[in-house]
């Protein structure tokens, strides 16, 4: 009994550590630079007349302003990168532990900004916080028999191959599938623009019509929607299946996307429909953390072997660090120019997507990678005979000779 409480303390130190060290940055820093935007606007601004006496232009203030927020993902896509070398080299724990001497470095940098009077501290502030965030890797405790059976079995079944570099694992037509699926579930991740709102939340909300002195309380409203279904996840993931929580995530939160623009068309007519796209908002969020948001995560994990695993999640990591920075970079100027019409960008990824994971991603729910593999094989074959899977009724195996027969 006392051996299984002092499991359960180990396990809850875990939690906390991991959490708070690991994705608890990653989540913070997403929205944490939009509460204080105006004030770092003004900050900019006041510093710019003090060394150039004069006033810094609208357009010129955006592109600053742009380039602290996107600048986070840019840290990100570089801490990415000697993540995995990290661990291997000095193991999680005291990777962990660096991690978090890089937040403390990051936010005494941007804490001194203003006394400095160098906005520039800010934007160093924000990359080291990008690579701060980008350093999250750790098992855990807990049985894994199940796991380390299934490693086992696969890596009898792949013994001798070697790992792969990028250019190989882009070039091997044997996991092509599997890499373009990787790469496609983790932008289309990015691209759907769940991250933008939290960039821009209040440019977003302004866009709907709420007023300045509501959107404390708005933000408040979209984290604990955001903490409901960080406790909803963890019960349905395993129920529903990733390649349907993908799926329908991604055509719901298009919907919602869909009936935000008609209500934000329709907002000056009506005083009471900025409302209703705030509720839109919301089930946007709400879809989001239940569908994509827990499932994007685990798929190129569970579609790749050991050999090509580390490369593949080093690159689908990359991929969506390097979109959030060109979307973060570029969408102020977008909803500038477009209005409420801008946000027809994120519904027609989140369509593409719902349509990708529909007719590409093979379920990986209850299977082994060796199992997955062998769909992802036909899923190749399929398309190689000029056939969709998913209504094709023709019987097809992989790395099997195919018999035809003839009628006599």
């Amino acid at each position: 009994m006392l051996k299984e409480l002092l499991h359960r303390k180990k396990f809850i130190y875990v939690v906390f550590a991991v959490g708070i060290g690991g994705s608890f940055q990653f989540g913070f820093h997403i929205s944490a630079i939009n509460p204080p935007s105006e004030h770092i606007k003004k900050f900019i601004n006041e510093t710019w007349v003090e060394r150039h006496e004069t006033p810094l232009q609208e357009y010129s203030l955006m592109l600053l302003w742009s380039f602290i927020v996107s600048i986070y993902p840019v840290g990100g896509l570089i801490g990415a990168q000697f993540a995995a070398v990290l661990t291997v080299t000095y193991g999680r724990k005291k990777s962990l532990l660096f991690n978090n001497i890089v937040a403390i470095v990051a936010a005494l940098i941007m804490g001194f900004s203003k006394m400095a009077g160098s906005f520039e501290m800010i934007v160093v502030g924000r990359f080291l916080y990008g690579i701060n965030s980008a350093l999250q890797s750790l098992w855990g405790s807990g049985d894994f028999t199940e796991e380390v059976e299934d490693m086992m079995a696969e890596r009898a079944q792949t013994k001798g191959e070697s790992k792969k570099n990028l250019i190989q694992l882009v070039r091997d037509k044997t996991i092509r599938c599997q890499f373009l699926t990787g790469m496609a579930v983790s932008a289309g991740m990015q691209l759907s623009g769940i991250n933008i709102i939290y960039f821009y939340a209040s440019d977003v909300y302004h866009q709907l019509g709420i007023s300045k002195d509501n959107i404390p309380y708005v933000g408040i409203g979209s984290s604990s929607i955001e903490m409901l279904t960080s406790v909803m996840c963890g019960f349905i993931i395993e129920r529903a299946g990733r390649r349907v929580l993908l799926w329908k995530g991604y055509c719901f939160m298009a919907l919602w996307i869909l009936f935000l623009i008609i209500t934000l068309c329709l907002k000056e007519r009506f005083s009471w429909i900025p409302y209703c796209s705030l509720v839109f908002i919301f089930a946007y969020i709400l879809t989001f953390g239940m569908g994509p948001g827990s499932v994007t995560g685990v798929v190129p994990l569970e579609i790749f072997t050991q050999s090509n695993r580390s490369i593949a999640v080093v690159a689908a990591n990359s991929l969506q660090w390097f979109s959030l920075f060109g979307l973060g970079l570029v969408f102020p100027f977008v909803i500038d120019a477009f209005g409420q019409f801008s946000f027809f960008l994120f519904f027609g990824n989140c369509s593409l997507a719902s349509l990708f994971t529909f007719y590409v991603l093979p379920e990986t729910k209850g299977k082994t990678l060796l199992q997955i593999s062998e769909d992802f094989d036909k899923l190749r074959n399929a398309m190689k005979n000029g056939m969709c899977p998913y209504f094709s009724k023709r019987p097809i195996v992989s790395n099997q000779t195919e018999v035809l027969s003839t009628r006599l």
